[in-house]
């Protein structure tokens, strides 16, 4: 692996400032946590560095960079470029950052709607961008607290904050945050 140093150089070009320092501040939450769960440090902060390496293009971009790399979206990510980024991302970290670890590329790409039989790994790339620290939206301090003492509890406060978001601003919420929370519950109530 490269230096982070390197990724972050060539990160910096591609995202406005503000979103750099999301992924730096991502990349710090995703590195603090994966300490606290027993996955790899290094490994973390990288993906939580790169998962934004997508999103700083036009809706009409995404689709044909998706269309030039063979992504296939459903018809709800495709309307949004929130949802595109993900994906996109994952493919551009893995050609232009030269990056192959799959556990890394597929946190990437699930790191704005989640899914089912989520990684440790995957929650937390997913938590740590909702959470990091330049995040100031109403209930974040709760959802970080929960986080930091169980990551499964964080992630259903997270999830439920998500859809409670989507519901009041009348948009589509995609299938797999309700699938992965679902499960979640399933899996808190003893029952998967």
């Amino acid at each position: 692996m490269r230096d982070n140093e390197e990724y972050k150089k060539k990160l910096r070009e591609m995202l406005t400032p503000k979103r750099f320092e999301h992924s730096i501040g991502t990349a710090q939450t995703a590195a603090r946590l994966a300490e606290l769960n027993g996955e790899d440090r290094d490994r973390a902060y990288l993906a939580g560095l790169l998962h934004d390496a997508g999103k700083n293009f036009s809706h009409e971009r995404m689709l044909e960079m998706c269309e030039e790399y063979g992504i296939e979206l459903d018809e709800i990510s495709r309307t949004s470029t929130g949802l595109i980024h993900a994906p996109l991302g994952a493919e551009i970290v893995r050609r232009e950052f030269n990056i192959d670890d799959e556990e890394i590329l597929e946190s990437i790409r699930r790191h704005t709607v989640g899914g089912e039989n989520m990684t440790v790994f995957e929650k937390i790339i997913y938590i740590s961008d909702m959470t990091e620290p330049g995040r100031s939206f109403d209930g974040v301090e709760k959802i970080r607290e929960a986080a930091f003492k169980n990551l499964d509890e964080g992630m259903l406060m997270g999830f439920d904050m998500t859809i409670i978001h989507s519901v009041k601003k009348r948009r589509c919420q995609h299938p797999a945050t309700i699938y992965a929370r679902n499960e979640l519950i399933k899996k808190m109530a003893g029952q998967v």
